[in-house]
């Protein structure tokens, strides 16, 4: 009826004349399908301003003159779309408490189509307390998943106004998942586990920058979380990503790592390796948050018996010895947790890593000689840099040492790979890596290196360039943002890009009627497409039809795109330009420090300890490098005066 522009003008006076007064009917079967219209129908245009007469109940005119439905609306006066969109709600929230299962199961579903619609939030807000209790007494007489994806509709529609009762949300919907859980062979019960698993998180979503109430619902979830990881009875595959997806929101609170946190690390790091390794991209944001939030109490942790960094590397030299099992994406994950370690531990000054060295840059050269794609060598090369950074003269020692051999190799990728190193983290290592191998005694460096010192020191001083420039972009963008009072982390739009364009003028054509004539036209043009003989086809022929032939080949081109997707994903590269890597990016200690003054504080020293090499390296720079230069030390020295004015040096 909707897509009839004969019969569109009458479902509204319907609704009036028939459906919403069974709301009321004696009979819970009417009253249950009385609900189910309405979630037919939720999809009308409820922010319409115009007036729906009850009479106006055909195209005819002729119902006009039958008698009224007994407790109808068609004798009164117009009404506007918003009544009937309140009556239609309070029709829905009184059989919530209908003492019929059905009839508030129906309820229950309905409701969540329309409390998107505009003036439906605010008339449900006041009864949303009682509303959840209701979703939830039903689902504990019938446990329909239905009910239970409604919840979730309604959690995500109100955000975070679900603060004051997110904390009894999450208690409720973890007695649910315990009650179905343990029923392993029943799939219906396996998917309200999940659902309620699922709705957990957008809760927990709505509220994820209150501190306060994740510290409430830690206690609440770490029974469950504890019960997935290291529960033997089952492999809980169906829950891992929900209970790690738990832990990565846990982890990143601002207020620290808890010790309920710090008890599920152990757990979390032996599930991935002894059954969950093929999610090891999954376990990474948690894993992150771990080591780089303390990593102090990530090297010293233990877990039967076992350090946290022991059975880290375990999983990591899987992953890099084992080539054929595991996709590029997992070499990805593998490399970024290895080199996120060994930064975080050099910023918090953690040390004992140079025991693991060795290791660690063994797994990864052997692993640089076999991949193909250019996207996981720099993710790998990004180890080596991370060592050099650490320690430098440990990490040079090794390349040259006789078990390697390979400090030429190493370092012509490296600059090889430079040009591909294009994030704000690359550069910044790169800055760092370089740094700490040029203040070291000139004699002790390799050849390679003492052949391209004047280079590094020069990308050096043109990373650090681009690096203040995304950041002065960064800053740019923050400060329109604050400008106009928008808060949100949303990508800020250029305003360029849309000039001369206003938003009422975007999708004008959708907003026009699909009429009868352009139905008939549309008929047609489908008939036109039929392949159809002048004899016609004969018995034993196949009728060929154009619009299904080009369905077929739709399918055939998604199905090849599909395919390349699949193996660009396995080989570890973005799928496409939007996605990029953001998967494995996380916030760095080295993207927040001020690498610009610590490379320039770096030259000083080195100008007071090499004064020889200092002025060399000068004198290799053009003049476009030193007017860089100079521009650098007029940041930070801007910087620094700001900083000492605001008190916060």
């Amino acid at each position: 009826m909707l897509d009839s522009k004969d019969y569109r003008p009458y479902v509204l006076p319907i609704l009036v004349t028939h459906i919403i007064p069974e709301f009321d009917s004696p009979v819970a079967f009417l009253r249950a399908r009385a609900c189910f219209a309405i979630e037919q129908f939720s999809i009308i245009d409820w922010t319409s301003e115009a007036e729906v007469d009850p009479n106006a109940v055909g195209p005819s005119g002729s119902d006009k003159k039958k008698k009224k439905k007994k407790g109808g609306k068609s004798s009164g006066e117009p009404l506007t779309v918003g009544q009937v969109l309140q009556t239609v709600l309070g029709g829905l929230l009184k059989c919530l408490r209908d003492p019929s299962l059905p009839v508030q199961a129906a309820s229950a579903v309905a409701l969540r189509c329309l409390i998107s619609e505009e003036g439906a939030t605010d008339l449900l807000l006041p009864s949303l307390p009682h509303i959840v209790n209701e979703y939830f007494r039903i689902m504990e007489e019938v446990g329909n998943e239905s009910v239970l994806s409604a919840l979730e509709n309604i959690i995500e529609e109100y955000g975070e106004r679900i603060a004051d009762i997110a904390v009894m949300l999450v208690a409720k919907l973890t007695e649910v998942f315990l009650g179905y859980v343990d029923d392993r062979e029943d799939e219906e019960a396996t998917w309200n586990a999940s659902q309620a698993l699922s709705t957990i998180t957008s809760t927990l979503e709505a509220v994820e920058t209150r501190d306060d109430l994740l510290a409430q619902m830690e206690p609440i979830l770490q029974p469950i979380i504890l019960k997935v990881l290291t529960d033997n009875s089952f492999v809980s595959f169906e829950y891992l990503d929900s209970v790690v997806h738990f832990v990565s929101l846990f982890t990143y609170s601002s207020t620290g790592i808890s010790p309920a946190m710090w008890s599920l690390c152990g757990p979390l790091l032996t599930a991935l390796n002894d059954w969950a390794i093929d999610y090891v991209t999954e376990f990474m944001t948690p894993l992150l948050n771990y080591m780089t939030k303390d990593p102090a109490t990530f090297a010293v942790g233990h877990y039967q018996n076992q350090l946290f960094v022991t059975t880290l590397f375990t999983v990591i030299s899987k992953v890099f010895e084992e080539k054929e099992s595991y996709s590029g994406r997992d070499h990805v994950a593998a490399a970024t947790l290895t080199s996120a370690l060994i930064v975080a531990a050099k910023v918090k000054s953690v040390g004992g890593l140079v025991s693991i060295l060795p290791q660690i840059l063994g797994l990864t050269l052997n692993t640089l000689g076999t991949v193909k794609s250019t996207f996981v060598k720099v993710r790998l090369m990004e180890i080596v840099m991370a060592s050099l950074y650490y320690d430098a003269a440990a990490t040079l020692e090794i390349l040259a040492s006789e078990a390697f051999q390979k400090t030429d190799a190493v370092f012509a990728m490296l600059f090889e790979l430079l040009k591909e190193m294009e994030r704000d983290f690359s550069m910044r290592l790169t800055v760092l890596a370089f740094q700490a191998m040029l203040v070291l005694p000139t004699e002790s460096l390799p050849s390679v290196i003492q052949q391209n010192v004047a280079s590094m020191f020069q990308q050096c001083v043109r990373e650090l360039t681009l690096i203040e420039q995304v950041k002065e972009e960064n800053d740019a963008k923050e400060a329109r943002r604050a400008a106009r009072g928008d808060s949100s982390d949303e990508e800020d739009d250029d305003d360029e890009d849309f000039d001369g364009f206003d938003d009422d003028d975007i999708g004008d054509d959708d907003d026009e009627e699909f009429d009868d004539a352009d139905a008939k036209q549309a008929a047609i043009n489908r008939a036109k497409k039929l392949y159809v003989p002048e004899e016609g086809y004969g018995e034993d022929e196949d009728c060929v039809n154009a619009e299904d032939e080009e369905y077929r080949q739709h399918l055939e081109q998604t199905d090849r795109e599909d395919r390349v997707k699949r193996e660009l994903y396995r080989a570890g590269e973005p799928v496409d330009d939007e996605e990029d890597d953001e998967d494995f990016d996380y916030t760095s200690d080295i993207e927040l420090m001020d690498i610009t003054g610590d490379f320039l504080a770096t030259c000083n020293l080195l100008q007071q300890q090499n004064p020889a090499l200092f002025s060399h390296l000068q004198s290799l720079l053009d003049a476009e490098d030193h007017q860089r230069v100079a521009e650098l030390f007029q940041k930070v020295q801007a910087r620094q005066q700001a900083q000492a004015a605001a008190g916060t040096v």
